[in-house]
């Protein structure tokens, strides 16, 4: 029925005028399209779950594992869509739009933990671009191997805005940069080198700024940490040894998880949220873009960016603010969107649930909070369920805290995770829309990790919802060419001159192409 409605309604909106002033008309079959769309969401795929949830594996059989090195990934080429933990897609001027990546399965062909793919005005096509850190940051203990870099987050401002090391002492613009990233790696202090003790499990999360075209950005390394999980520290800031024997003891002691997944909020102040385990955030100096001094602690060996357990002296623990404990104390790659609507400033908190990083045995799904009292929460789900309260549900067994579903996996998109939201303005009508992005695991080519990505709405209840087809990527870019479907998921075809576009067409012949278009797809799909 839905469907149906569906078509009709994009039937009669593509035979309609789009110049000049919108018809009354149109407005109220947009407001009965939203309506419609509503009720195409994907909290629907939960009938004959697995025992690992997240998605409709069936009879599937889910041996594969999580692959640790580089030698286990198929090498990916330009223009593919392949890309591992992706952030938000970021475009600047002059119609560039870029994506960042890890290094698992993605970028492992040049040996570098972190990259990035590119597209230049007008086209579709990914670009591979040049690594990151051709050499991995010195103070990062224990070698800094490609597949040891995790999850990340990059900015970017039209004007420079995000400190150097340099800013702090000095003050002057010229230390002040347009591109800043927070990213994530697995380490091993010397003392788990000497004893081969490798479970210890220990992650920071570093930052570094760029310069430079998109085509050829230029990356430095801030020089230490902004953050580490079960660390001590030397007196320059370095990681120096294990805090506690195992990962079990330290997140027993501090109740904290793995330092990775960061993910970076500009308002007021600069906010930090990261976590593999539960969601912490605190908010950064900034003339630094380091913690500020109060999440700082004299308990990790000579002083560094830590959480204290409670029983520690003079304990910062109360100061980290944990947002999300999701389920079995489990959640991780946090995104915070935050959106104006009616006379509320709303924050969302996009998080993934269950297991990543297994293929198409990935049951990864994304879960969202909402809080209308600021970035720092609390945020509750659909059902007034708060998401840093463990035990509120109980869901497949496991004790879980608040978290609406958003995003499941469904057919050959297997464990959606990652989310991120960019804001742009439509090349076709001038509208400003939001894309959320995501990392899925492709049932129909091996497993792969790909990005995906779909238009994002609000419904009247004030909570986001997704298009159910993909989004169209020459709504942002402007490509001079017809796309096959026009979006992330697949390669379009050629350029063709402008001369051939059917959008050089008298507007009657366009409508009409479309809405035939529009007839055999609904016809097709019912």
């Amino acid at each position: 029925f839905i469907p149906l409605i569906k078509c009709n309604i994009t039937f009669i909106i593509t035979m309609m005028p789009m110049t000049g002033s919108k018809p009354l008309l149109y407005i109220v079959l947009k407001l009965i399209l939203g309506i419609a769309r509503a009720s195409w969401n994907w909290d629907n795929v939960t009938e004959d779950m697995p025992d690992t949830p997240g998605y409709q594996l069936g009879t599937y059989n889910c041996s594969e594992q999580y692959k640790t090195s580089c030698d286990d990934y198929q090498l990916p080429e330009d223009g593919d869509l392949r890309i591992y933990k992706p952030t938000h897609l970021i475009g600047i001027e002059n119609n560039y739009l870029l994506v960042f990546g890890s290094s698992q399965g993605s970028f492992c062909d040049q040996q570098e933990g972190i990259g990035y793919k590119y597209m230049t005005p007008g086209t579709n096509v990914w670009t591979k671009g040049p690594q990151i850190f051709p050499a991995s940051p010195f103070w990062i203990p224990g070698g800094g191997y490609p597949e040891d870099f995790d999850g990340l987050d990059v900015l970017y401002s039209s004007d420079p805005i995000f400190p150097t090391p340099r800013y702090q002492f000095s003050l002057d613009p010229a230390d002040l940069r347009q591109w800043v990233m927070y990213y994530s790696v697995y380490i091993s202090t010397n003392d788990i080198l000497q004893t081969g003790n490798f479970g210890v499990d220990q992650a920071c999360i570093g930052r570094a700024t760029a310069t430079g075209p998109p085509e050829y950005l230029i990356w430095t390394d801030d020089g230490k940490p902004v953050y580490c999980s079960n660390v001590k520290f030397e007196e320059r800031g370095y990681p120096a040894t294990k805090r506690y024997n195992s990962e079990a003891k330290y997140v027993h002691a501090v109740n904290d998880g793995y330092g990775v997944g960061p993910s970076i909020s500009i308002g007021q102040k600069m906010h930090l949220t990261w976590g593999s385990g539960l969601i912490h955030q605190v908010h950064l100096k900034s003339v630094t873009g380091h913690l500020a001094n109060e999440f700082i602690s004299s308990n990790c060996g000579k002083g560094g960016p830590c959480k204290d357990a409670p029983t520690d002296p003079t304990s910062n623990y109360e100061r980290y603010n944990v947002l999300s404990v999701g389920a079995g104390a489990f959640n991780d790659a946090p995104y915070i969107l935050e959106k104006k609507l009616g006379n509320t400033n709303y924050h969302f908190l996009f998080v993934n649930w269950w297991g990543c990083c297994a293929g198409v045995c990935s049951t990864n799904e994304i879960r969202v909070g909402r809080s209308g009292t600021g970035i720092a929460g609390p945020y509750l789900d659909k059902n007034g369920l708060r998401l840093d309260q463990s035990g509120v549900q109980d869901i497949w067994g496991e004790y879980a805290g608040g978290g609406s579903v958003f995003l499941q996996g469904e057919g050959r998109y297997v464990g959606p995770g990652h989310a991120g939201v960019m804001e742009y303005v439509s090349k076709k009508d001038g509208e400003v829309k939001f894309v959320f992005t995501f990392q899925y695991y492709d049932k129909e080519d091996n497993g792969i990790g790909k990005l995906g990505g779909k238009e994002l709405f609000f419904d009247g209840s004030r909570w986001p919802l997704l298009d159910f087809k993909p989004w169209d990527i020459c709504d942002f870019i402007g490509c001079i060419y017809q796309p096959i479907s026009g979006n992330l998921y697949n390669q379009s075809r050629p350029v063709r001159s402008a001369a051939s576009s059917i959008y050089n067409c008298p507007w009657m012949i366009q409508r009409m192409y479309h809405a035939i278009s529009s007839l055999l797809f609904c016809m097709y799909f019912i």
